[in-house]
């Protein structure tokens, strides 16, 4: 890039997926097995509405749960994931806004603390005997292990651990009145059933020629990979499609522009002659280039749609001077 270049610029209003696909994607999520109207109305504020929304509400991130770290080995200074239960909580006093909410856990291998500045909302939630599992920081406070403000989840007793320990674990943008797990298992029943039937939109020549797993499985990985591996291949595929689709998008605005009718600014040059003549230095080829494309953008008949790029410095005010004088001489 020189210290001065043009490129076109064009916005989009974001990917559109195809919503005609097989019966169950476009369901909405209301009628599936364990939502209901409640449900659904949270699930809509975060912009889920049928099952293929939900198939595409990606996790923020994965937590590596693989294994749970001890209390007893839990270390300073490193981000962990571990589990115990709270045999006591110990609350901020009133109007001590600066001092944390915090907990004491306990698990087969020692003790542990975990604390939260600002969240004394944790003593409706928290209760002594809850199971947690916890991933955050870990810090020395006052010669204690403590883990601070850690994200945790609650355990509830007999529940099927499978999806939430023990493997690298999905962590979703929630709202008020939808937590982790049953967001987890919601999208975990909705991925199992849906992702095989949903319709792969890349060609198999295409798919193979740029060594991307199809849609179906990339989702599923997307949402509970099996290993570090499939992750990785799953973000690949779907960044694949997102720019595709973000360049299709650019395609159709610049056909359309092109097709459009524009003013054309097409005047001798007198103006821009005495201003380049005037000046004390010489333009760079670069702003020399840049120029000459913007006076054939202002001179054709379509719109010019052009963004002006370059370091402070490089003499972008100079090409936008003979630009504007381009259009001084033109009538404007």
């Amino acid at each position: 890039m020189g210290p001065t270049e043009t490129k076109s610029a064009y916005s989009t209003a974001g990917r559109s997926r195809q919503t005609s696909g097989p019966p169950g994607l476009t369901t909405p999520l209301q009628y599936l097995k364990g939502v209901g109207p409640h449900r659904a109305a949270l699930l809509a504020r975060k912009g889920l509405h049928t099952v293929e929304d939900a198939l595409f509400f990606v996790p923020l991130r994965h937590e590596d749960r693989t294994q749970l770290t001890p209390l007893a080995r839990l270390q300073p200074g490193q981000s962990q994931t571990c589990s115990g239960v709270i045999i006591g909580l110990s609350p901020p006093p009133p109007g001590r806004r600066r001092v944390p909410f915090s907990i004491m856990l306990r698990d087969e291998s020692g003790y542990a603390t975990a604390s939260w500045f600002g969240a004394g909302y944790l003593g409706r939630v928290l209760k002594r005997g809850q199971r947690l599992v916890l991933h955050g920081r870990v810090a020395r406070f006052k010669g204690a292990v403590t883990l601070q403000h850690p994200d945790f989840e609650i355990v509830e007793s007999g529940e099927d651990d499978r999806l939430h320990t023990g493997r690298l674990v999905p962590v979703y943008s929630t709202t008020e009145g939808l937590t982790q797990r049953p967001l987890r298992r919601l999208l975990w029943t909705i991925v199992e059933r849906f992702a095989p039937e949903l319709p792969d939109t890349l060609p198999e020549p295409v798919r193979r020629r740029r060594a991307l797993v199809t849609l179906g499985p990339a989702l599923r990985a997307a949402h509970f990979p099996e290993t570090e591996a499939a992750w990785a291949a799953a973000r690949r595929r779907l960044a694949f499609d997102d720019f595709l689709y973000l360049q299709l998008g650019l395609a159709i605005l610049r056909s359309r522009t092109a097709r459009a009718r524009g003013i054309r600014l097409d005047p001798p040059g007198t103006l821009v002659a005495r201003l380049r003549a005037a000046l004390p230095y010489a333009l760079t080829r670069a702003q020399v280039r840049v120029w000459e494309e913007i006076r054939r953008d202002m001179a054709a008949s379509a719109p010019m749609h052009r963004l002006l790029q370059g370091d402070v410095g490089s003499g972008k005010t100079i090409v936008a001077a003979l630009a504007v004088l381009t259009a001084v001489e033109a009538g404007y």
